[in-house]
């Protein structure tokens, strides 16, 4: 099975959780982070404007005006975060 790196957490928040500590007899507080987007979905949304417009001009000098393809976009912006995510990891 192969991971996809995306990255990890693009805007990690944190979170309260409380549990019981069996040594004191009493409840506890602590944070723990929460996961958020990933830096992955952050890149594709930053490409995905440029994505679009490009899609808009190949779309408008075809025969077919009209038709617009989300799932192309969306495929556009991630490569390029998986682009990005490479070039970063160097």
């Amino acid at each position: 099975m192969t991971t996809r790196l995306d990255g990890g957490p693009a805007f990690p928040g944190m979170q309260e959780h409380e549990r019981m500590n069996d040594h004191i007899g009493r409840y506890e507080t602590f944070v723990m982070p929460t996961g958020g987007m990933t830096l992955r979905d952050y890149f594709a949304a930053k490409a995905l404007p440029e994505a679009i417009r490009h899609h808009l001009e190949v779309r408008a000098s075809t025969i077919d005006p009209g038709a617009f393809d989300f799932d192309l976009v969306s495929l556009t912006a991630y490569k390029q975060a998986d682009s990005m995510l490479k070039e970063r990891a160097k």
